[in-house]
């Protein structure tokens, strides 16, 4: 017999099986070698088992098998029975010849068959299986013994049990460690001996779990009010392709659990956790598509006034006759190389909106039914896009889906809540009085401003006292009436609504080129309160942004607020104004006075002539 092996064995053991017969057990250098082999024991098959072991003490490292069927050698013509006859003659005159009989085999063979074990994976071998599933493992043989399995090439015994013959023994193992071939090695051992009596090996492939190695996503991007979908870029982190024409993209290298984002100069942006792992290892994820919303010009992750503005001030603008420095490309929405009243109307709609939105082809649970283009305050240039009545500008019906109260802007936007000298944001009147049903017309005013372009302010009120009147009941929503501060005809306003629910006016808008940016004080807006019952309720500048017409990108002004407080049934607001003085005739007199601040205003005087004897205080 002769064995070949390409790594020194400590030892190399051959049995002969079913035996059990050790062969050769001995420290064996690579190389091939040989060792005689004698069979004896009759006709079965026999089966001869080496195992090649690094160290005495570990698993071994290697194996191999030669099968083959032994047989008894034919015996020679001269050893073979035959059968013989003889004569007896009969004293009858009548004889008869009787053959012997021939003579019966007797077998010689003792031999006990082989030990039999087989050991397999319940759904099956040679097949590939995933690093960190679970193998449902049998095994079965039809001796008593030990059954040993091993998982190579790790030479780790994980499973040892005492089985019956013709019992289905059961275990598991979880698939750990790297990637690659792997093998089930199991032994039988009957008795005391340490030489198993049958073996049994599965092969499967372990591949690492699809999430585990890089993969490559795939998608399409839908750029809202475009037919030209380029210029997305989808990101997870550093790494960054961009869309083609019809909106796809394909981003090799991610892996499970990242982040990806989509973005756009001019859109909000949108994101999505990489969750699901390709169908194999290294394979592709195919993703729904995503639809991104429009008008965030600043990437500031919310649509507003900054953005609207961005626009106004280039309004009307075409990219080949830009002055230097005017035109930007984020501002052109649309993509027709104009910005008009299609880039605004991508502002309008989204107004309020934050990053990030969901990743979906319809992210808005609803649309608006109303048309966003402006309507005229007066009669504009041939073909200018202009702003709305005043009193008409963003209905509640045009409100955008889920904008279901009045907010105000972020705390960040407060301006200091004091009544400084300069810019200011103030109620005028400060103080109103009216009997119940009576109009209260409040103004908004920015008094004191430089280079103010575009404006936003949100009031907040006491809806129990004092609701808002509608001043345009053909436009729905509650809205108020657009002040003459701004150019009347070179505007788009954004939100013109109240919330007498909330007891909430919001009022948003911004000027159009040519428009130049306003000085001085004016009335930005005009809020008619109507009294519902007696009562006093404080009108405040909840939150305001006044922007100027910086390039490329407007500044936010600071200024005060002052608020207002309108009080309705009740005797109005008593002052008491004391004047003491010598009171004579002709010139010497006494004149005592006091000044109205917000303007005309009804007053009630009264004039007392001596009283002070009566206080007994002496003249």
């Amino acid at each position: 017999m002769q064995y070949d092996t390409d790594t020194a064995g400590n030892p190399l053991r051959i049995v002969e099986q079913p035996r059990n017969f050790t062969v050769l057990s001995d420290v064996v250098p690579p190389g091939r070698g040989s060792v005689p082999l004698t069979i004896v024991d009759g006709d079965y098959e026999r089966r001869l088992a080496a195992e090649l072991y690094r160290d005495r003490t570990g698993a071994p490292i290697a194996m191999a098998e030669c099968r083959f069927f032994a047989v008894t050698p034919t015996p020679s013509p001269t050893d073979q029975a035959t059968p013989t006859a003889t004569y007896t003659p009969s004293p009858s005159p009548t004889s008869t010849w009787t053959p012997s009989p021939t003579p019966t085999p007797t077998a010689t063979s003792t031999a006990t068959p082989p030990a039999s074990l087989r050991v397999w994976i319940a759904t099956g071998c040679d097949r590939t299986y995933t690093l960190g599933e679970t193998l449902d493992i049998r095994m079965l043989s039809d001796r008593a013994g030990t059954i040993e399995i091993l998982e190579l090439p790790a030479r780790e015994t994980f499973h040892r049990t005492q089985a019956r013959a013709g019992e289905e023994r059961r275990t598991t193992r979880l698939l750990q460690g790297e990637a690659g071939g792997r093998q089930l090695l199991g032994r039988l051992f009957e008795g005391t001996s340490t030489d198993p009596s049958a073996t049994s090996t599965c092969d499967f492939e372990v591949e690492p779990k699809p999430g585990d190695v890089p993969f490559t996503v795939r998608g399409r991007v839908d750029l809202e009010r475009r037919g030209n979908d380029s210029g997305a870029q989808a990101c997870v982190g550093q790494n960054c392709t961009s869309t083609d024409a019809e909106g796809l993209f394909e981003l090799a290298g991610v892996r499970l659990n990242e982040l990806l984002t989509v973005r756009h100069p001019s859109y909000l942006r949108t994101e999505r956790r990489l969750a699901e792992p390709p169908a194999r290892a290294g394979g592709t994820v195919d993703l729904p598509g995503v639809k991104l919303l429009s008008g965030d010009l600043d990437q500031n992750d919310v649509v507003d006034l900054l953005d609207a503005r961005t626009i106004g001030i280039r309004f009307d603008l075409e990219r080949a006759g830009a002055p230097p420095g005017l035109w930007l490309e984020a501002a052109d929405i649309t993509k027709d190389a104009r910005i008009n009243i299609l880039d605004m109307t991508g502002v309008y709609y989204n107004f309020d909106r934050t990053a990030p939105t969901g990743w979906s082809m319809d992210p808005l649970a609803a649309r608006r039914t109303s048309s966003p283009a402006g309507r005229r305050t007066g009669e504009p240039a041939a073909g200018r896009a202009v702003g709305r009545d005043a009193g008409t500008g963003g209905s509640q019906a045009d409100r955008p889906a889920g904008d279901a109260r009045i907010q105000p802007l972020p705390a960040g936007s407060r301006a200091p809540d004091h009544a400084a000298q300069g810019t200011a944001v103030r109620i005028q009147p400060s103080r109103a009085q009216a009997p119940q049903g009576s109009d209260i017309p409040i103004d908004i005013v920015i008094a004191d401003v430089a280079r103010l372009y575009a404006a936003e302010v949100t009031l907040s009120f006491d809806p129990a006292v004092v609701e808002v009147k509608d001043v345009n009941a053909a436009d729905g929503g509650i809205q108020s009436t657009i002040g003459s501060f701004l150019d009347p005809v070179n505007v788009f306003v954004l939100r013109n609504e109240a919330d007498n629910a909330l007891g909430r006016v919001r009022f948003a808008v911004t000027q159009t080129r040519p428009a130049a940016a306003r000085q001085g004080t004016g009335v930005l807006a005009t809020v008619i309160f109507r009294g519902k019952q007696d009562g006093r309720t404080p009108v405040t500048v909840e939150s305001f942004r006044l922007v100027d017409d910086s390039l490329p990108d407007g500044k936010l002004i600071e200024a005060a607020r002052a608020h207002g407080e309108i009080e309705i049934g009740g005797s109005g607001w008593l002052k008491n104004i004391s004047t003491r003085s010598h009171v004579d005739v002709g010139d010497k007199i006494m004149i005592g006075g006091f000044i109205l601040e917000d303007g005309p205003a009804k007053v009630m005087i009264r004039a007392r002539g001596p009283s002070l004897p009566e206080a007994q205080v002496p003249n």
